[in-house]
């Protein structure tokens, strides 16, 4: 599913998608858990999110007037259940505000703590298959 467009009726926001295919499903069949909702405070809070028909219904209980939604936007929404197709295809992350992602001025860069290097450890090329177009 591609993301389309999206429209705000009272607390609810209904979310469009392009290549639907057969349908929506969750990745597990359970409720979708990685989308947040954000009123013009541009706090987002994790949201209750349900298929209807074509289209994803999102809302927050603490969110009355919402207007803007994020899918998947983290560093690795690997275990949240996420949105496909019943095709198997995968929703890509979005999101339809366009705020800034951070304040340059107040931005502290954050140490990404990384484990140490085993001893005697060697790195290998991996060897991957040759591309086609």
């Amino acid at each position: 599913p591609v993301f389309k467009s999206f429209e705000v009726r009272g607390n609810e926001v209904i979310l469009s998608f392009d290549s639907i295919g057969s349908g929506l499903m969750s990745s597990n069949g359970g409720p979708l858990n990685a989308f947040a909702l954000a009123a013009d405070d541009q706090r987002f809070v994790w949201a209750e999110a349900r298929i209807a028909g074509d289209t994803i219904v999102v809302s927050a209980d603490t969110i009355a007037n919402p207007v803007a939604v994020r899918y998947a936007w983290a560093d690795n929404p690997s275990r949240r259940i996420l949105l496909y197709n019943r095709e198997g295809l995968p929703a890509s992350p979005f999101r339809t505000d366009n705020w800034p992602l951070y304040d340059p001025e107040d931005y502290v860069p954050v140490n990404q703590l990384k484990p140490a290097v085993p001893d005697g450890y060697v790195q290998k090329e991996v060897d991957r298959p040759p591309m086609f177009q």
